[in-house]
Parts: structure tokens; C-alpha cells; sequence
């Protein structure tokens, strides 16, 4: 008989056990959270965020000489991963660390370019979505990338442009020149209407660089689609007419591996981060004029029509671009706020419900410091 009460108390314990491990995964369901850096007491502190209840979780710490920057975690808490620049500051690569098996991981650490990665993203517990910025030449040459963590191989889901617009005896010594050459007035041509521009090559000079630049892409899992934007650029303008030669939101489906291009700016105007709605039905854009962030507003795009853009939110008199527009459920957004002339660090957060259109200031204090949440990514 005491055999048996000892045997069931074992049993107990051990349902016991099982259920503290129950309730322990259900505590690292951190999807639809924010995560990333912030200043701790005398160091960096890499955590979690929960909008609904204002609560911060601390999952690591670093040095306060340590140059981080973006991050990302797994939706069970499992694995993390970050940016972080190189001894000699000329590029950053990926550290991706697994918390249950103690195992660290680099990728891109030995590029040969000065490089910047941005944006990464943890889309399922072994892949990374990031865009990657080069330098070859003194202009960007970037890319949006898979990367898979286990085999350390990458994706290429779009890639930028670069290119030195010439006549074709204009550019003596072509083994010195690091740009691709367009000679050819319809390759111009081509590569304009690619990324949704008005202009024509008779609008472009010889000599002219003209290169792209692409957002942090935005992704709806459930239905393997990954937006972004492309902006075509020229180094150089006669006067009364701007550097902006295009700006365009291109749809990516990983089922089909074919991008399509959903919208395209008025001219002079930018799309400058993009951010889709958890069911797939909605981007929300900022989108302004000229290099400048002259009249910055936040865009709603219903991807049914994806051709209209409705306005949700407008810079008032005094404001500055809309920065870092997220979902944060089908209906409310976050963003940041400056006003014309004022640093970064005065910039207001703010909470946007789009259907309804009230907003308040997302006030959250870490360690008694305010936080904009700059470079954070939400946990899919």
C-alpha cells in the first residue's frame, strides 16, 4: 500500500513538471510583441515589449561600448538575433543565438564591402528576412534576403540597381569603372518604367548615376507574400527638376518566386516605409515629397485596389516625415512623429487606430527613460 502512494505521488509530480512546462511555452508566446535595444543601467538591454500591458522583459544585456542595432526574436522566445558592427566599424553582421541549446551563430561576418544590414525579421523559427546594403562604388547596391540560419544560405528576393548613364564614347578606360554602362537610350528606358517612373531618357544627361534604394520589407506569413518599395535616384538634376526618378510597391510571392508591381508615387514623391497588416488585406505607407520629408503623411492601401491610397494621417504645420509606421493588429498602427528642425530624440511615438482615426502618444518609460522604439521589429 505505501508502494503505491509513493508511485502516485511520483505521478503527481511529474503532471506537475509537465504542466510547469505548459505553462511555461504559453509565457513565450511573445508573437505580435516589439523587440529590440534600449539604454539599461550602464548597459544595453536587448527586450521585449508588450503594447497592451506596457511591460518590458529583459532577455540579454551588453556593453555599453557594444554598437548594436537591429534585432529580432522567435514568436516561443527560443532564438534571438542582432546586428552588430564589426572591430574596425566597416560593415555589420547577424548574430543568431539560441537560448535552449546555449549555440551562437555569425553570418556576413567577413564581407569585403562596407555593408549594413536592416530590417531582419525572424519569419519562422529558422529563417531571417533582412535587406542588406552595399557600397561598391560610393552609391548603395542593396538587397532583400533570406537568409536560412541552419545551412547559412540566402534568397535573393530583390536586388537594387546602380548604373552610369554615357554615350558610348564618353567612357575611355571602361576597365577602371565599377557601374554597370548604359549606352543605349532604350535601356534607359527599360530600367525607368521598372521602377514606375514618368521620365524618359531623354530626360537624363550623359554622365549621370542613377541608382536605387529599398525599404525594409514587410511580410504576411500565412500567405508567403513580401511587400517593399523601390526608389530610382540620379545623382545629378538641372535646375527646377529633383533627383527622384521613381517610387513603387512591389509584391513578392514566395510560392510563385515572381514580384509584381502593386503602386506607384506621384512624381517627386517618395514611399518610404511599408508596413502589412497581420490578415493581408492592408499596407499602410509614408509617403513625401523630395529628399527633404516635405509633407509627410501616412497612406492606407487596401490590397484589393491596390492602385488608391487613402490618407490617414497628415504632417501638421509644423511636422516632419512619418517614421517607422508598424501594425500592431489589423486595425492600429504605431509610428514616430518630429517636428521640422528638431532631433530624433524629440520625436513623439504614437498609437493610430486607422478605421476609427483616434490616436494617443505611446508613452513607455524603461527604467525611467522614455522609448521611441527606433529599429524595434514586431515578433510574427
Amino acid at each position: 500500500m505505501k508502494k503505491r502512494r509513493m508511485e502516485t505521488v511520483v505521478v503527481i509530480v511529474l503532471i506537475s513538471i509537465l504542466c510547469m512546462g505548459c505553462i511555461q511555452r504559453i509565457e513565450n508566446n511573445y508573437s505580435g510583441n516589439l523587440t529590440g535595444f534600449v539604454k539599461g543601467n550602464n548597459k544595453i538591454d536587448f527586450v521585449v515589449y508588450n503594447t497592451e500591458t506596457d511591460n518590458f522583459r529583459k532577455i540579454a544585456s551588453f556593453p555599453n561600448d557594444t554598437f548594436v542595432e537591429g534585432a529580432t526574436m522567435t514568436a516561443n522566445g527560443q532564438k534571438y538575433a542582432y546586428t552588430i558592427w564589426n572591430e574596425q566599424g566597416t560593415h555589420e553582421y547577424l548574430v543568431v543565438k539560441d537560448i535552449e541549446n546555449h549555440t551562437e551563430k555569425e553570418f556576413f561576418r567577413d564581407e569585403k564591402l562596407p555593408s549594413e544590414l536592416k530590417g531582419v525579421m525572424f519569419i519562422d523559427p529558422k529563417n531571417i528576412l533582412l535587406r542588406k546594403v552595399e557600397i561598391p562604388n560610393g552609391y548603395p547596391m542593396e538587397k532583400i534576403l533570406i537568409l536560412d540560419t541552419e545551412t547559412g544560405k540566402t534568397v535573393n528576393i530583390q536586388e537594387g540597381y546602380n548604373a552610369l548613364i554615357t554615350g558610348e564614347n564618353n567612357y575611355n578606360d571602361k576597365s577602371k569603372n565599377t557601374f554597370e554602362l548604359l549606352t543605349e537610350k532604350e535601356d534607359v528606358n527599360n530600367i525607368l518604367q521598372q521602377y514606375g517612373s514618368s521620365k524618359s531618357s531623354n530626360d537624363i544627361e550623359d554622365d549621370t548615376v542613377i541608382f536605387s534604394k529599398l525599404s525594409n520589407p514587410t511580410i504576411v506569413e500565412s500567405k508567403s507574400k513580401i511587400y517593399y518599395t523601390k526608389t530610382l535616384f540620379r545623382n545629378i538634376a538641372v535646375q527646377g527638376e529633383g533627383v527622384i526618378l521613381g517610387s513603387s510597391i512591389w509584391c513578392y510571392d514566395l510560392n510563385s518566386n515572381k514580384s509584381e508591381l502593386l503602386y506607384t508615387a506621384e512624381d517627386d514623391n517618395i514611399i518610404g516605409y511599408i508596413t502589412v497588416s497581420l490578415n493581408g488585406d492592408t499596407l499602410v505607407i509614408s509617403k513625401f515629397r523630395k529628399t527633404t520629408g516635405e509633407d509627410g503623411q501616412l497612406f492606407k492601401i487596401n490590397l484589393s485596389s491596390p492602385k488608391e491610397a487613402k490618407v490617414i494621417e497628415k504632417t501638421k504645420k509644423n511636422g516632419y516625415v512619418f517614421i517607422d509606421p508598424m501594425y500592431l493588429d489589423d486595425d492600429t498602427i504605431t509610428f514616430l512623429s518630429v517636428e521640422n528642425g528638431m532631433p530624433l530624440e524629440d520625436a513623439k511615438r504614437y498609437i493610430l487606430n486607422i478605421d476609427t482615426g483616434d490616436i494617443k502618444e505611446l508613452e513607455a518609460n524603461y527604467i525611467d527613460k522614455k522609448q521611441l522604439f527606433r529599429n524595434f521589429s514586431r515578433i510574427l
